[in-house]
């Protein structure tokens, strides 16, 4: 991803799919017509991305391998504010990538 961190938050109270979700939010640009976890989760991994679902429980296993195989986190609605941001915060504070240059260097 070019030194780029693709981070998404999902945060959500339906289910993946249901009666009233065709799970094509895109137009049929990404090549996803039906809501399916395991093809998206690969598809976010291939992207570099990093996924949080702050979904009610009662949905996790619709949202669980997307969460895990992109090296997020399912995270409760119900949650307090502080412990959504330090169970993202311990996921993120070891995969940023920082660099700089120093002036004078021929590599700036």
């Amino acid at each position: 991803m070019d030194g780029k961190q693709l981070v998404i938050v999902l945060m959500g109270d339906e289910p993946l799919a249901d009666g009233n979700n065709s799970g094509d939010c895109d137009g049929g640009s990404s090549g996803f017509t039906d809501a399916d976890q395991e093809s998206l989760a690969d598809y976010l991994v291939k992207k570099g991305a990093m996924v949080f679902v702050i979904q009610r429980t009662g949905y996790k296993s619709e949202y669980q391998t997307i969460a895990n195989k992109t090296g997020g986190a399912f995270i409760d609605i119900e949650s307090n504010y502080k412990e959504i941001a330090d169970i993202i915060y311990s996921k993120l504070k070891n995969h940023y990538k920082v660099t700089f240059c120093v002036q004078s260097s021929y590599e700036c």
